[in-house]
C-alpha cells in the first residue's frame, strides 16, 4: 500500500515536471507512459493472473504479481536513471 502511494507521488512529480518543461504534447506522452507503469504497480496481482490473448501473443501461464510490480517500478524509475546517466556523462 505504501508503495502504491510512493509510486503515485513519483508519477505526480513526473507530470508536474513534464508540464513545466515540455508543455501539452510532452505532458500527454508522460501521462500515457505513467498509465502503463503505474498500472503495472497498482494492479500487479490482477495483471499477473491474466491468461489469454494479447494482440497476437498467447499468454498460457500466470505471472507472479511481484514480478509484474518489479517491472512496473523499473519502468517508473527508468527516466530517473536516464537523467542520472546523462548527468554523469555530461550531456
Amino acid at each position: 500500500m505504501k508503495g502504491n502511494i510512493v509510486a503515485g507521488i513519483i508519477g505526480f512529480i513526473y507530470l508536474t515536471l513534464a508540464g513545466i518543461a515540455g508543455g501539452g504534447e510532452f505532458l500527454l506522452v508522460v501521462f500515457i507512459y505513467l498509465v502503463f507503469a503505474l498500472g503495472l504497480i497498482w494492479f500487479a496481482k490482477d495483471l499477473g493472473e491474466y491468461t489469454g490473448t494479447v494482440k497476437f501473443i498467447q499468454l498460457t501461464s500466470k505471472s507472479p504479481g511481484f514480478l509484474v510490480r518489479i517491472v512496473g517500478w523499473m519502468l517508473l524509475l527508468l527516466p530517473v536513471g536516464i537523467v542520472i546517466y546523462w548527468a554523469i556523462i555530461g550531456v
